[in-house]
């Protein structure tokens, strides 16, 4: 075959090269240069915990973090603040539908939860990485409200139908105890919180009421970014009344890569662009075994 052959280099590309290869050198040469004392110095200066100062005027649980890590994500939400115009918490507290968040949330929450918010209204994920105990499940809870408050139904996926009864106290926790609630499973009997009820269905019966609400779903117009107050209210309504529940709740298991889990994976699938996933134990998802 022949050889393409390759356009000539101009003087100016040969000269910007050289220029990147000196600049280069030059801070190898400044690092090796480097008093490596200072270098330690400033390495311990990063890692160290400190205790994270929220922008949250709520009260404050006494959370460390790394030091620069805790700084960058103050400096963000301060910049979050001056975006939206309004104090955090006023703004945390109308986008999850409540006069005042800090009265269930500590600062830290509300930081987060405002950090989640901007990453959903942007398009992205977001991954609460907080150690066992320091309250992620209100987080959760919080961003349960903030989907049914835009007009989504939350989606809780958890290790196991063990662990619903946590979630339903977590939304109970952040005063939404008055939701329903709707599992993926097949003949679930259990003691959930007062209003959490589901009643119980057999395997066939699960399945035909799944495929018919993913059919009703598919038909569903997804809401555009600048959706009003009214059309999110509007939607919201019409998801209920195809779900039956304002939550919808269901283990990894439930959606595994096996056939007998098809109909609940297109169900998920379907509801996917009206929803906002909310993934407990979220490593469980990442593994092997059928589970994710």
């Amino acid at each position: 075959d022949p050889v393409a052959e390759s356009e000539p280099v101009t003087p100016e590309a040969r000269e910007s090269e050289r220029e990147a290869i000196s600049e280069a050198q030059d801070r190898a040469e400044r690092f090796r240069k480097l008093d490596r004392g200072r270098v330690s110095e400033l390495a311990r200066a990063n890692s160290e915990l400190i205790e994270y100062e929220p922008v949250s005027k709520g009260n404050k649980n006494g959370l460390l973090m790394p030091g620069r890590l805790g700084r960058e994500q103050h400096r963000a939400l301060k910049k979050v603040e001056e975006k939206v115009g309004m104090p955090l918490d006023d703004w945390v507290s109308e986008k999850i539908g409540t006069d005042d968040a800090t009265r269930f949330l500590y600062a830290e929450q509300v930081d987060a939860v405002a950090m989640a918010i901007r990453s959903i209204e942007n398009g992205e994920g977001f991954i609460v990485g907080d150690q066992t105990g320091t309250g992620k499940g209100r987080i959760a809870a919080s961003l349960a409200r903030y989907a049914l408050e835009q007009g989504y139904v939350p989606v809780w996926f958890t290790q196991s139908k063990k662990l619903y009864k946590t979630s339903s106290r977590d939304l109970s926790d952040v005063e939404m105890s008055d939701l329903s609630m709707v599992a993926t499973d097949n003949n679930l009997r259990m003691d959930l919180d007062a209003a959490f009820g589901q009643r119980e269905m057999k395997q066939g019966e699960m399945k035909e009421a799944l495929k018919a609400a993913t059919e009703r779903i598919r038909e569903l117009t997804p809401l555009s970014a600048d959706a009003t107050k009214g059309q999110r209210k509007i939607h919201g309504k019409k998801l209920k009344s195809i779900l039956g529940a304002d939550v919808v709740v269901s283990a990894y298991t439930q959606v595994g890569p096996n056939e007998s889990n098809r109909v609940r994976r297109e169900f998920i699938a379907a509801l996917a662009p009206h929803a906002i996933l909310i993934m407990d134990e979220s490593h469980i998802a990442a593994g092997g075994e059928g589970k994710g």
